[in-house]
């Protein structure tokens, strides 16, 4: 992969809140593997692989996804997720140990450790300071 290529999200300094939002969601869709054709988060609209949405429906594979219609509702699904993780005082670990706990299989350090370098910030960091307005 180089640089320019459109899967790659280089660490930005001094980037505005709604840019970081941007980078974070876009940074989880590629974790999630969103672009990658035949995972559950292509298939089923769902850049953020998200379980339970409202009265979506859920898909059968990986433990009930939410199969959104449109790419443009599983997006605006996935920001309004982070979002309204605003009124908790977490650190960007704290909010990828609830949307990827470990009783999922996932590993929260790791995950978050990924985003957090995308980001350019420690995992340490309140998700106020991110991109909370």
């Amino acid at each position: 992969m180089s640089a320019t290529d459109p899967f790659i999200v280089i660490p930005k300094v001094n980037v505005s809140k709604d840019e970081a939002l941007d980078i974070l969601a876009e940074a989880i869709a590629v974790h999630e593997g969103f672009y990658l054709s035949g995972s559950i988060a292509y298939d089923y609209n769902n850049p953020g692989a998200i379980r339970r949405w409202g009265s979506y429906p859920v898909g059968y594979r990986g433990g009930g996804f939410v199969i959104f219609p449109t790419i443009k509702e599983g997006w605006a699904a996935l920001y309004t997720l982070l979002r309204n993780r605003c009124q908790y005082n977490q650190t960007l670990y704290d909010l990828i140990a609830v949307y990827a706990p470990k009783s999922d299989g996932n590993n929260p350090l790791n995950y978050a450790s990924i985003l957090a370098k995308k980001l350019g910030v420690s995992i340490n960091t309140r998700i106020s300071d991110i991109y909370c307005k």
